[in-house]
C-alpha cells in the first residue's frame, strides 16, 4: 500500500517514514523502499499522515509507542481487521482524526478493493486526499457507516480466499477430467479474469451474462443444474452470513 500511496504522486518518498522494530524487516524495507526506515518512534514527529499496518493483537503496544509523538492534526489510518473507531481513539490517547479502512490482497498489483470509515474530524478534502492514495491500488469505497466494514471484510476482504478455492476445486476438477495441472490452472484462472472483465465493460448484470452463456440442454446447464441440486447458492450466502458475524465478533460489534 506504501508502493501505491508513493505512486499517488500525493507522497513525498524522501519525507516518507517506515517504522518497524523488527532488524530482519528493517534490513528487507530498506532494499525495498525509497523511505527512512527506522525502529524510532521519535521519527514521526510533524507526520501529517500516519498508517496502522500491523496485527490487530499488537496495537496496544504500538499505539502507546506512536501516541508522544502524534500532532494532534495528524490524520491516522488503520487497515486493523476487526479494531473499530472507538478502540482506535482509545488506544491513541484520545485521538479523534482516525480512517479505518479493509483492503484486500490484489491491492498488491493494484486490483484491490479498499472499503473505509472516517470520522466526523476528517474532512471532505481529506477523506479525498485518501481516496487519491489508493487510487492505484484499486477500487476505493467510502461508507458512511461502521457497521459496513464488517460486510466489507466478509466479502472483499476474505473474497480473495473463495475465488481462490473455487479456483482450486476448478482445476481439481479439470484435472480428473484429463488436463494436466499447468493448463488447467491456465484455463480456469483466465476464465475467471475474462468473465470479471466482461461484466465491468459489457453492462450486463451477473444474471444476464450467466443466462447468455447457459443454452437450453447445453453444457452450461448441465453444470448449474448440478450446483442448484447441491446447493451451491445457498452455501455461498451461508459462508458470508458466517464470515460476517465473525467480522462483529472480532470488531465487539
Amino acid at each position: 500500500m506504501l508502493e501505491s500511496f508513493l505512486q499517488s504522486g500525493e507522497v513525498d518518498e524522501g519525507r516518507s517514514v517506515v517504522l518497524e522494530k523488527d532488524p530482519l524487516r528493517r534490513e528487507l524495507l530498506e532494499d525495498l523502499l525509497p523511505c527512512v526506515i527506522t525502529d524510532e518512534a521519535a521519527q514521526l514527529e510533524g507526520c501529517s499522515t500516519v498508517f496502522l499496518s500491523i496485527k490487530p493483537q499488537d496495537l496496544k503496544e504500538t499505539a502507546s509507542a506512536l501516541a508522544p509523538h502524534l500532532s494532534s492534526s495528524a490524520i491516522v489510518i488503520s487497515c486493523l481487521a476487526g479494531i473499530p473507531l472507538v478502540a482506535l481513539r482509545e488506544g491513541l490517547g484520545g485521538h479523534t482524526r482516525i480512517i479505518r479502512c479493509m483492503p484486500n490482497l490484489p491491492v498488491q498489483i493494484g486490483r484491490g478493493v479498499t472499503g473505509y470509515v472516517a470520522t466526523d474530524e476528517v474532512s471532505e478534502g481529506e477523506c479525498l486526499r485518501f481516496e487519491t492514495l489508493l487510487a492505484p491500488s484499486g477500487v476505493v469505497v467510502r461508507f458512511k457507516e461502521e457497521e459496513s466494514l464488517d460486510i466489507v471484510t466478509a466479502v472483499s476482504g476474505s473474497g480473495t480466499g473463495y475465488v481462490a478455492y473455487f479456483i482450486e476445486e476448478m482445476v481439481l476438477g479439470a484435472m480428473r477430467l484429463g488436463l494436466s495441472e499447468h493448463d488447467a490452472l491456465l484455463i480456469v484462472t483466465e476464465t475467471f479474469l475474462g468473465a470479471a472483465e466482461l461484466l465491468r465493460h459489457d453492462g450486463r448484470t451477473p444474471e444476464e451474462l450467466r443466462e447468455a452463456v447457459t443454452s437450453k440442454g447445453g453444457t452450461t446447464a448441465a453444470a448449474l443444474a448440478v450446483m442448484k441440486e447441491r446447493g451451491v447458492g445457498g452455501a455461498i450466502a451461508d459462508a458470508l452470513a458466517a464470515a460476517h458475524r465473525r467480522a462483529k465478533e472480532l470488531s465487539g460489534s
